[in-house]
C-alpha cells in the first residue's frame, strides 16, 4: 500500500501525491513541473541546489534553458505567497541557483495535518477552520457514538461504504470529503433508517464549506432537517442533539436554541465529555465563566489528556483573573513547555496583564513555529525594542499583511486584533464589521476578549454585537 507524503513547510502542508498546498483555508495546486522542483529543494533543505542541478534532475534528456526554472520557481513562490525580495521559504543564490530556507518536516498522511497543534489549536477551524484558536476547539465532528437507540444493520458492502467515509472525513483533504458525501448519500439511499449517515452526512458538508460561512448560513435549514430526520430515527441520539446545538450556536448564532440543544444533550448523557466541553465554549461566550470553568473540569475528567491544554487558563484569562491564569499556565509549562496551545495562551494571558516582554517571548515562539524566516524574527525583535507589542501589531498588519493563523484567528478578525494592540481604534472597529459581515466564527468569542477593551463602550461596537446576538 502507497504511503501519501505530507510534508510541513513553515505554515504550508504540501500533499506530495496529489500535488497540492494547503494552509488553513487555502488550497494551492502545483502542476506537475513546480511541483517537482519544490520535492527537490524540499530533499535538499536549507542547501544550495544548483540551477544545473534542478535542471538535470527535473527535465532529464531534455534540453531547455534557465527560463524554465524561472518560471517554475516563480510558480511555486506564487503558491506559497513568497516573495523573491523578502523570501520566507525559496532563497535565490544570485548566479547559482536556490536554497529552500523555510522549516521541513515530514507528517503522517493520516493525520489532520494543521501548521500547529492540530490536537486541540485550531482545528480545523475549519469550523476548522478553525479553522481554529486557543479555546476554539471545535474540529471535525467525529465524536460519533451511535449507540442510543437500535439502529438498522447495513450490508457488509453498505459498511464498508460507511466505514470508509468516517475514514475519509478524517483527512485533510477537500476531494476525499467529496467522496464521503457521496458514500454517505449512497448509504442514505439504499437505507433510509440508517441515523448514523445523516449525521455523517451533515459532518461532510460542514467541511467541505468550512472556509464559506455565508454559504454554510444560507443552507443551515437543509442541514437541520437531515439532523432531524436522524432524530426522528434514533431519538436518544446525543451526537444529534450536540450537532444541532453547534449548527445553532456556530452558523446562525441562535444562543437560545443552542442552550436548549445543549442542555437535551448533557439530560441525554450527563457525564459526556464532549458535551461537556462544547457547552463551556458556548457559556464562554456568553461570559458564563463560573459555569464555564464547570464544565472544562467536567470534561478534563473525561479525558486526561486535556489536563495539558490551557482551557482553564484561558478562561481565567477571559474573565480578567490573571493570576489564576498564571498559576494554570505554570502548571501547563511543566508538562508541555513546546505546546503552541500553551504559547498563544500564555503570550494573550501576558499581554492583558501589560507584561510585554513576557508575551513578546511565547509571541516569538508562535513566530517561529509557524515558519518565520530569521530576517522576519529579527525585524520583529527590533519593532518590539522600537514601539513594544503595539509597534510589532503594527508591523504585522500594515508590512507583513499577516494573513495566517499566528493565533490571533485569520483575517478579518486577525487584523482587528492586531489593530486592537496598536490602538488603532477606527480599523479595529472596521476589520470586526468585516468579520461580523463575514459571520467568521471565532467573532463568536470577541466580546468575551480584554483585546477589545479599548473599543468595548463606543456604539459602534455594541450595534456589533448586538448582530451577533451578544451584548453586556
Amino acid at each position: 500500500m502507497k504511503v501519501t507524503r505530507n510534508i510541513k513547510l513553515g505554515r504550508w502542508i504540501l500533499n506530495e501525491e496529489q500535488g497540492y498546498l494547503l494552509c488553513g483555508e487555502n488550497k494551492n495546486q502545483l502542476d506537475h513541473i513546480p511541483l517537482q522542483v519544490l520535492l527537490e529543494l524540499v530533499n535538499h533543505q536549507g542547501c544550495l541546489v544548483t540551477k544545473k542541478q534542478l535542471l538535470s534532475t527535473v527535465w532529464a534528456n531534455k534540453v531547455v534553458g534557465d527560463e524554465v526554472l524561472t518560471v517554475a520557481i516563480s510558480q511555486i513562490r506564487k503558491a506559497l505567497g513568497d516573495k523573491a525580495k523578502q523570501p520566507e521559504y525559496i532563497k535565490t543564490i544570485s548566479g547559482q541557483g536556490y536554497r529552500l530556507i523555510c522549516t521541513v518536516e515530514d507528517i503522517e498522511s493520516n493525520n489532520k495535518a494543521d501548521a500547529v497543534d492540530s490536537s486541540w489549536w485550531f482545528s480545523q477551524k475549519y469550523i476548522v477552520g478553525l479553522i481554529a484558536s486557543i479555546f476554539l476547539l471545535i474540529g471535525p465532528l467525529l465524536w460519533f457514538s451511535f449507540h442510543a437507540d437500535p439502529i438498522p444493520s447495513l450490508s457488509i458492502s453498505q459498511n464498508e461504504k460507511f466505514q470508509k467515509g468516517r475514514y475519509l472525513l478524517t483527512l485533510q483533504d477537500y476531494a476525499k470529503w467529496r467522496q464521503a458525501q457521496t458514500l454517505f448519500e449512497q448509504i442514505i439511499i439504499e437505507s433510509e433508517e440508517f441515523s448514523p449517515a445523516y449525521l455523517a452526512l451533515v459532518e461532510s458538508k460542514l467541511l467541505i464549506d468550512q472556509g464559506n460561512t455565508q454559504k454554510l448560513f444560507s443552507n443551515c435549514k437543509s442541514l437541520n432537517k437531515l439532523v432531524d430526520k436522524a432524530i426522528d430515527l434514533s431519538p436518544s441520539n446525543v451526537d444529534a442533539y450536540l450537532l444541532k446545538a453547534r449548527l445553532a450556536f456556530h452558523v446562525e448564532w441562535n444562543f437560545d436554541m443552542a442552550d436548549k440543544y445543549y442542555q437535551k444533550a448533557l439530560s441525554l448523557e450527563p457525564m459526556n465529555g464532549k458535551v461537556h466541553h462544547d457547552y463551556s465554549q458556548f457559556l464562554l461566550a456568553r461570559r458564563d465563566y463560573p459555569e464555564a470553568l464547570q464544565h472544562v473540569y467536567k470534561y478534563i475528567d473525561s479525558d486526561p489528556s486535556a489536563y495539558s491544554k490551557p482551557m482553564v487558563a484561558w478562561i481565567y484569562n477571559m474573565s480578567g483573573k490573571y493570576k489564576e491564569a498564571n498559576e494554570e499556565l505554570i502548571k501547563i509549562a511543566k508538562i508541555a513547555p513546546r505546546s503552541i496551545a500553551y504559547h498563544v495562551s500564555a503570550h494573550s494571558t501576558f499581554e492583558n496583564m501589560r507584561r510585554d516582554t513576557d508575551a513578546f517571548s511565547h509571541l516569538k515562539a508562535i513566530l517561529s513555529h509557524v515558519g518565520y524566516s530569521n530576517d522576519d524574527l529579527r525585524t520583529v525583535e527590533e519593532k518590539f525594542q522600537m514601539g513594544g507589542l503595539a509597534a510589532v501589531n503594527k508591523w504585522l498588519l500594515d508590512i507583513k499583511q499577516e494573513a495566517g493563523d499566528i493565533g490571533q484567528y485569520r483575517p478579518p478578525l486577525a487584523y482587528a486584533r492586531y489593530a486592537a494592540t496598536a490602538g488603532d481604534i477606527e480599523r479595529t472597529l472596521y476589520y470586526l464589521q468585516q468579520a461580523v459581515e463575514e459571520r467568521q466564527l471565532e467573532v463568536l468569542w470577541v466580546n468575551t476578549d480584554p483585546k477589545y477593551e479599548l473599543v468595548r463602550s463606543l456604539p459602534a461596537y455594541t450595534k456589533l454585537m448586538r448582530k451577533v446576538g451578544l451584548s453586556e
